[in-house]
């Protein structure tokens, strides 16, 4: 099989539709689609995971210089 190069790629931008939680610890499976004249191409299933915020256990006292 022979292929002409590819010509004219550029950056492009991406939206997000869906809604990503404040909540940590969550999956998320996305993926990209390409359109263009020669059809639609989906890419692999991806994932993302969201990390859980640190909440402190104790309160700490900070001098001035660890500030």
């Amino acid at each position: 099989v022979t292929t002409d190069p590819a010509t004219g790629i550029e950056a492009a931008a991406a939206t997000g539709n869906g809604n990503i939680t404040d909540n940590g610890g969550t999956l998320y499976h996305f993926r990209a689609q390409a359109k263009n004249s020669a059809g639609t191409a989906n890419g692999n299933d991806r994932t993302l995971a969201t990390i859980t915020p640190f909440v402190a256990s104790r309160a700490y006292a900070l001098s001035r210089e660890e500030l």
